[in-house]
């Protein structure tokens, strides 16, 4: 498996105005891309450098990303690692146990292949590998 560079980093929050006000009003980062993910979360990605900062807000209180909100807080969730063939990077992760047998891959924002590893087995950071749209 080739790690090709991070993807993005997500930062979770209850509020996007509040985290765009942060990064785009104060900072000066550009939105490229905003989306609604599976009716569950607002995404918003800005730009850095060659990877990007990933915004998400849940878009109801109870459905999963605002369990994990309630559950991790507010600030950084997860590094994103891109890959170039994930279900190549599956087979290969699934044999060295960072997977549990039954992940599967998902569908993620703009068009990506994405994927958790377990965070039990990784000192407890939380990483997705995901292969971008073409």
């Amino acid at each position: 498996m080739k790690i090709n560079r991070i993807a993005h980093i997500a930062v979770y929050g209850r509020e996007m105005d509040e985290l765009k006000h942060v990064f785009h009003s104060l900072l000066g980062l550009d939105v490229s891309h905003e989306e609604v993910y599976e009716d569950e979360a607002d995404l918003c990605f800005l730009p850095v450098g060659d990877t990007e900062l990933e915004l998400v807000t849940p878009t109801q209180r109870g459905n999963p990303f605002d369990r994990e909100l309630d559950e991790e807080g507010t600030g950084l969730n997860h590094i994103a690692l891109e890959v170039e063939d994930i279900a190549s990077a599956v087979e290969e992760l699934k044999s060295k146990q960072l997977l549990p047998a039954d992940a599967e891959i998902l569908p993620g924002g703009q068009g990506s292949k994405i994927i958790f590893l377990d965070s039990r087995k990784t000192a407890g950071v939380s990483i997705e590998l995901v292969e971008v749209a073409s």
